[in-house]
């Protein structure tokens, strides 16, 4: 390209200019605009100010008739030769000796329509008002300046520029185009002819990060390819930034090393300037004006000074950002400086009482905004406990744990929050203070699920908060016990745990926590079949959440009621309240929950009610990304679980099982109930093992018709016309039950069109039985009670119970006495599963010698156990042999 440069016209040759898209078209809308006619281009030292300039004069020299020009300032000395710079970049003689220069410049401009570029004019600022004086008598001219600093003029539009785009921690997709790392790949293949982006990306990515994005440092670190791999440059520059230092001659001299450039920018600064800028450094991200002043002392001015130098840039929601190699640079400063403790004191101090300041905001009306700023802040809040774990802060700890737990918890950062409790409770577990021990309580409480006794943890927890008559944690600590017995499914303890807890709760005011106290005796009234006494639960939950403003809270209520509403049967009333549970946990931002709420509607509204596989199958891949995220176990294998039971519908039978039988050791019994073995079910009934079927279907029916279950009995109905129809041969029974498991209001029927076995059923049954005969019994079969049909299925399905004891003849005598001895007498398979461990084969060896599946092995196994009083294989194989058994 063609630059107007000093004494005339030159050709330079540069790389290919590489992103910048956003700052460019930004900057030509500048150039269109009338108005602008000052534009400085602001940033630090390497962030590629003169480059752009470069870029923008060959895109814009045709809007002037009289020509783009560059106009380099960094070799002036003195302002005073600001005017002579310009006039020979234009090729313009002055003409009178006795005239001044500028006012002979001004006039030869006048009627010009020209661009020009100054680069680097930061230190030349006290001449800046030589630019006002063109401007001011002059229509079509325009100017760029580039510089380290804002000139502070009336006219003067700023621009600040910083590093070029790449991917952060959270949002890594080598799917996306990121300038920076395209510039290290552009400029990596000179150094090697086979250098592999794909290969190298998350090395190029963590330069790009370690750096910024800018652009020199991104060119400095490229140049160690001859060197070292990619790998090895990142870790060395985390290291230390002298090793972004040039490794080729041509490097422009001011450019040679990062630090050189930074210490030129240092010297530029005034004494308090180089102050607060050190005093900086303890910050991580965008911290407020606000925490600036608070922890670094400076002033309004000093701070306007430090942003017009681009140490720091500000943006619309008033907070500072400072580029990381420079943050590096201040630090090294710090560390060296006596205030050094001091500092990072006041940090930690600071962000921890933010924490305490931001808890009841997290409990209420405040709920959404309180974690957007923690979210602003959080890498600072991160740091501030560290230093504060480091330094023995007990009282820092304390007054912030609750808002930290609360808020890593909305935003499902588990990982983060066990590794930072932990950290704590690690180090605080000697304390011997009385407040040493309660902070360590408070500590241990909350690593519920991070610790091998969870339960024990608490109870401890529980002794040192009534020690100190602590009553919000004693309320606190009741809850989570609670939800410890829940997850090793002692109900009752729970129950017990949560009904202490709510006095307390109450007693300190603590609204949000009562929501999730009334909010888990919903759940465990519900899964009791006590629907009535949920309800009441779950809609003080609802209307507590909604008062304090808690909109977590609400999401988890209005959750529950769909799922109230689903076992009654309300199929379309619980659609209508799951999705808003999952606008209102999309509002909230709780990962893990919206990934839940759209994994139930994807089940069982859009794929169960609606039939619409292509749609479910959309939102659980959705959904897969937010799991990833979160690393929500339970989600993950529901899943799972959800994927095996789309492929037995779409008749991927092999497949199904496969992964119901991988991800059902993982799940509760009721997920596994509700979810995996509708797909196992599809499976066995599409490769015609119906004993098996039978065996699953049958303990599922008796648990839906006990607890009053509808929908879910009702589809699973469908199994038992099949079962009935192929394995029993009763057709009558089978077209009835397969009436009203297709028709019924309550059913999710929607699934059941797109398998291609039920249509074949129904055409079978049909011409089996003839069309009138058919048709009747399928108008019986709408009209009848949903109930009677499962009880009276189930007690079909019990029937090859009594043909066991038919088929006992293939055991010796003693056997069989000893056998019907028992309070509950084993059945045939289950006798054939005893001697099959006796004989010492594995579960899935038993279940291809006996051709059922490993599920139904293991639901033998169980019961054997049950009716034996043992609790493994070893204790039963002991007792039959002492019942002659085997």
């Amino acid at each position: 390209m063609t630059i107007f440069m000093n004494h005339g016209t030159i050709t330079k040759h540069l790389p290919p200019f590489i992103g910048r898209e956003t700052e460019l078209k930004t900057i030509f809308e500048l150039i269109d605009d009338p108005d602008c006619r000052l534009l400085s281009l602001v940033g630090p030292g390497g962030i590629g100010k003169t480059r752009l300039a470069i870029e923008i004069l060959k895109h814009n020299e045709d809007k002037f008739s009289d020509g783009a020009y560059f106009v380099p300032l960094q070799p002036l000395s003195s302002s005073e030769n600001i005017i002579s710079a310009i006039a020979s970049s234009l090729n313009f003689e002055f003409y009178d000796e006795e005239e001044q220069l500028k006012e002979q410049l001004i006039h030869y401009l006048q009627d010009k329509t020209l661009l020009i570029v100054l680069d680097n004019f930061e230190h030349l600022i006290s001449g800046a008002e030589i630019l006002t004086d063109i401007l001011a008598y002059t229509l079509q001219v325009k100017i760029i300046v580039t510089s380290r600093e804002a000139l502070r003029l009336q006219q003067e539009y700023v621009r600040f520029i910083s590093g070029m785009s790449y991917p952060d921690n959270a949002q890594i997709s080598e799917n996306e185009l990121y300038d920076a790392v395209t510039l290290f790949a552009d400029r990596a293949s000179q150094f090697r002819s086979n250098f592999d982006l794909e290969k190298e990306w998350l090395s190029v990515v963590r330069i790009c990060q370690l750096v910024g994005g800018m652009p020199l440092g991104i060119e400095l670190a490229v140049s160690w390819l001859k060197t070292l791999t990619c790998e090895e440059i990142a870790t060395e520059i985390e290291r230390n930034i002298d090793l972004l230092t040039a490794q080729t001659r041509d490097v422009d001299i001011r450019h040679q090393s990062i630090r050189q450039i930074f210490e030129a920018t240092w010297e530029m600064l005034t004494a308090e300037e180089k102050l607060v800028f050190m005093r900086l450094s303890a910050f991580q991200g965008m911290p407020t004006r606000h925490a600036i002043q608070a922890i670094t002392c400076c002033s309004l001015m000093t701070l306007m000074g430090l942003t017009d130098k681009a140490l720091l840039v500000p943006d619309e929601q008033g907070r500072y950002l400072m580029h990381e190699l420079l943050r590096e640079f201040a630090f090294e400063k710090l560390q060296a400086d006596d205030e050094y403790t001091d500092i990072l004191n006041a940090h930690s101090q600071y962000y921890l009482q933010l924490m305490a300041d931001r808890q009841a905001d997290l409990y209420g009306r405040r709920q959404l905004e309180a974690m957007r700023e923690i979210s602003y802040d959080f890498e600072n809040v991160r740091r501030a406990w560290h230093w504060a774990v480091e330094h023995d802060d007990y009282e820092g700890i304390a007054k912030a744990i609750e808002a930290l737990c609360i808020y890593l918890h909305f935003r499902s950062i588990w990982q983060q929050e066990n590794y930072l409790l932990k950290l704590a409770m690690e180090k605080f577990a000697d304390g011997e203070t009385d407040r040493q021990k309660r902070v360590w309580g408070m500590l241990i409480a909350r690593t519920k699920l991070t610790t091998d006794s969870p339960i024990d943890n608490l109870k401890t927890a529980l002794e040192i908060a009534h020690q100190h008559n602590d009553i919000a944690e004693i309320g606190i600590y009741y809850l989570l016990l609670g939800y410890a017995y829940s997850y090793d499914d002692k109900i009752d303890e729970a129950y017990q745990s949560f009904e202490q807890s709510l006095p307390y709760l109450e007693k300190a005011d603590d609204k949000y926590h009562q929501v999730a106290i009334y909010g888990a005796f919903a759940t465990i009234e519900r899964s009791k079949g006590n629907y009535d006494q949920c309800m009441i639960y779950n809609e003080k939950a609802l209307t507590l959440s909604r008062e304090i403003g808690d909109i977590g809270g609400q999401a988890e209520a209005t959750a529950e009621l769909s799922n109230i509403l689903l076992t009654l049967g309300k199929l379309e009333e619980s659609e209508v309240y799951r999705r808003e549970a999952i606008l209102l946990a999309e509002q909230f931002g709780r990962l893990w929950s919206i990934a839940w709420q759209k994994l139930e509607w994807a089940t069982y509204h859009v794929f169960g009610l609606h039939g619409d596989l292509d749609s479910a199958q959309q939102i659980v891949q959705e959904t897969e990304s937010l799991i990833y995220i979160t690393n929500h176990k339970k989600s993950s294998l529901t899943t799972a679980l959800v994927k095996s039971l789309f492929a037995s519908v779409q008749g991927n039978y092999d497949e199904a099982l496969q992964v119901s039988d991988e991800a059902k050791e993982y799940v509760s019994p009721n997920a596994w109930g509700s979810i995996a073995s509708w797909g196992t079910l599809i499976a066995y009934c599409g490769q015609g093992k119906y004993d098996e079927a039978s065996d699953l279907l049958h303990d599922l029916l008796v648990y839906f018709h006990e607890l009053k279950i509808i929908s879910p009995a009702l589809t699973y109905m469908l199994f038992g016309a099949i079962v009935l129809a192929y394995r029993d041969k009763n057709l009558s029974c089978a077209t009835e039950i397969l009436a009203l498991s297709m028709t019924h209001k309550s059913s999710m029927s929607g699934w059941m069109r797109l398998w291609a076995v039920v249509d074949a059923l129904q055409t079978n049954l049909e011409a089996e039985l003839g069309t009138p005969h058919y048709q009747r019994l399928w108008e019986q079969g709408k009209q009848a009670d949903w109930e009677l049909v499962t009880a009276d299925l189930i007690q079909k399905l019990s029937q090859e119970d009594v043909t066991d004891n038919n088929e006992m003849g293939q055991f010796p005598e003693q056997v069989i006495v000893a056998n019907e001895s028992l309070i509950e007498p084993l059945s045939l398979r289950e006798l054939e599963v005893l001697h099959k461990i006796a004989e010492g084969l594995t579960n899935r060896q038993i279940a291809d010698e006996l051709f059922i599946g490993t599920s139904t092995v293991k639901k033998h196994i169980t019961h054997i156990y049950g009716k034996l009083e043992v609790d493994n294989r070893t204790q039963a194989l002991l007792r039959a042999q002492e019942l002659h058994l085997t």
